[in-house]
């Protein structure tokens, strides 16, 4: 995988009087305050897919999702519509293989031997989603369960409003559009420096420390600056500009992944920029 910007030193200022506001890595929760909302909303670091041992919700999550009237995930998993064709974004019309050169396709034959135990008719159709899937088959040997998932949960239990920030669909289709059958090649490749890799970020993510999961999360081995551009950045943005609607008319738990809070681009640092204030929850 290739190895991962107004005027730029008006740029470089405005994100050190941001961070500067910022006190704190060590929590993957954040109260949102200002800027004209009547009470806070919070935003809350998850991890996609956790060890079964490692899942605790610590009190001081239930009582933001207590102290909030929704709930808001990267996807609202409670809607229907949105997994309603889930089977159908694991495949794809084109064949993998015919994106590949006849040694690409060789080599692609013994990885997903040697790695995955697979034949390459079994996985030919399958979409950079479900690649991604069987990777992480791979990758999380351990019972799993979404951190995401338990708050989720949680939040239904207690009669939250459940709504997205995004579609699943619309997700699926940026993954399709930014790796090319070469990479997704090098990353099916790479899933044993991708164990590694998880065993870090979930030591992190039990650590609560955002700046390291954001650092292990754009880690150029396995995500291209262009990736992080539209996977992450982008993302972000998108998310920030419904945010401000969202937390005004309902205080709001916005649950996304942890790798999204920290950095110049992260949801935290487009807060403050918008005026609002970012306040660490430790306990």
């Amino acid at each position: 995988m290739k190895r991962l910007f107004f005027s730029f030193l008006l740029s470089f200022l405005m994100v050190t009087i941001s961070f500067a506001q910022i006190k704190s890595k060590q929590t993957i929760l954040w109260q949102v305050s200002g800027n004209g909302l009547q009470q806070p909303s919070y935003v809350l670091g998850t991890f996609h897919i956790l060890c079964e041992e490692d899942m605790i919700v610590k009190e001081k999550v239930i009582r933001a999702i207590d102290a909030t009237q929704q709930l808001a995930l990267e996807v609202n998993l409670t809607d229907p519509n949105e997994l309603k064709d889930i089977q159908n974004l694991m495949l794809t019309e084109k064949k993998l293989s015919e994106q590949l050169s006849p040694s690409q396709v060789d080599e692609l034959r013994k990885v997903l031997k040697n790695e995955y135990g697979r034949e390459l008719t079994e996985v030919d159709n399958m979409s950079v989603f479900g690649l991604m899937s069987l990777m992480i088959a791979k990758t999380v040997t351990c019972s799993a369960k979404g951190f995401d998932m338990e708050v989720l949960q949680l939040a239904i239990q207690k009669g939250k409003s459940i709504v997205g920030l995004e579609h699943l669909n619309d997700q699926v289709k940026l993954l399709e559009k930014m790796y090319t059958a070469e990479e997704i090649l090098d990353q099916l490749k790479e899933v044993n420096h991708y164990v590694e890799n998880f065993k870090e970020m979930k030591q992190a993510f039990v650590d609560e420390d955002i700046q390291a999961l954001y650092e292990y999360g754009t880690d150029p081995k396995f995500m291209s600056l262009e990736a992080k551009k539209q996977l992450l950045d982008q993302r972000n943005t998108n998310w920030v500009k419904q945010m401000p609607a969202m937390m005004k008319d309902k205080a709001t738990l916005f649950a996304v992944g942890s790798a999204h809070l920290w950095g110049k681009e992260g949801v935290l640092n487009l807060l403050i920029q918008q005026g609002y204030k970012i306040k660490p929850v430790f306990n």
